[in-house]
């Protein structure tokens, strides 16, 4: 498989950037893509929005139509929790921000840092997914 030039540039960054990491000793990493690679890690955290909210929000911000399907419909399945138990071989601390400031997500994920919780929200879209389903394919 040939990866093209921005895919090369992606993975030069990425390496340099696990290069540079493998020589701190506390970090954080943010991003989707934390879910598809294994990193040292002591903490998992997987940000979770209700679905409808996530929608608006994107929406707020300018993604096109394609680009928040594809992001519903991975929170809807889990996706990234799912990803990490795979990786990771453990469950992550999922924190719904439905209804968080980003300063209050913060504070929550300091506060199970620091008492070593193994779990935040309980997070279950799964009945969003349902009415997706239904809706799209006509069964009541």
């Amino acid at each position: 498989m040939h990866l093209g030039p921005k895919h090369e540039v992606g993975i030069r960054k990425l390496v340099k950037a696990l290069a540079f990491l493998s020589k701190k000793k506390d970090y954080v990493v943010e991003g989707h893509l934390a879910c598809e690679l294994k990193l040292p890690a002591d903490f998992i955290f997987v940000l979770r929005t209700e679905p409808k909210t996530l929608g608006k929000r994107m929406h707020a911000r300018g993604y096109g139509k394609k680009k928040i399907e594809e992001n519903l419909m991975a929170e809807m399945l889990d996706y990234c929790t799912q990803r990490v138990k795979a990786e990771y071989k453990k469950m992550p601390l999922e924190l719904d921000t439905t209804r968080r400031r980003p300063e209050a997500c913060v504070k929550e994920m300091m506060k199970a840092i620091k008492q070593k919780k193994k779990k935040i929200d309980a997070v279950d879209y799964s009945g969003s997914l349902i009415a997706f389903l239904r809706h799209n394919h006509g069964r009541k």
